[in-house]
């Protein structure tokens, strides 16, 4: 009788053991995943990986405010596919990067059609990569290569040929997973 009840004992010990390790889990999900402010309007972006600042668990959820909110820059970049001269604004992916606290050495983007493109995590070091909100003054709508489009200034980089910054220039981007 004695073995039984400490047999129990034991087991009532580690279920309590347990239960506190969950609870001890889920808090600590709770505390990352209110890391970041959560989007207030229409979600544009959503990046997961290998981040450490999320607002949900395991990504981090953008909507244009948000993404003003870290600073836009303009850029004249020319492309493939509009006018010579356009000006660009957005953040720079770099320091959208930064405030996630993004760590690896590829990203995975992927746009709404699911076409996706593997780029270099260096890239974003080496190029002024930039997450374009609006070209000319017009804020990018899905028709228009929007709601973001991700650029590079090729005239940066004239070592590398402009068809792999072409492929690596996503337009309406929904996802970047960093690996």
């Amino acid at each position: 009788m004695k073995f039984l009840l400490k047999t129990l004992h034991s087991q009532i010990v580690l279920l309590k053991l347990v239960v506190c390790m969950l609870l001890w889990s889920v808090s600590m999900t709770s505390v990352s995943a209110a890391d970041l402010p959560q989007p207030k309007g229409d979600v544009i972006l959503v990046i997961k990986g290998a981040i450490s600042h999320t607002n949900a668990p395991g990504v981090a959820s953008f909507d244009y405010a948000m993404l003003a909110d870290l600073g836009l820059v303009s850029e004249q970049i020319d492309t493939s596919w509009t006018p010579a001269g356009a000006v660009f604004e957005g953040i720079r992916a770099r320091r959208l990067l930064e405030f996630v606290g993004a760590r690896g050495s590829r990203i995975t983007a992927t746009a709404m059609n699911d076409y996706s493109v593997s780029i270099p995590f260096k890239d974003l070091a080496d190029y002024d990569t930039l997450l374009a909100t609006s070209r000319d003054g017009q804020r990018l709508r899905l028709r228009d290569q929007g709601p973001l489009w991700l650029l590079y200034v090729p005239d940066d980089k004239p070592d590398v040929m402009p068809t792999i910054l072409n492929h690596r220039m996503v337009w309406q981007l929904k996802t970047l997973e960093i690996e």
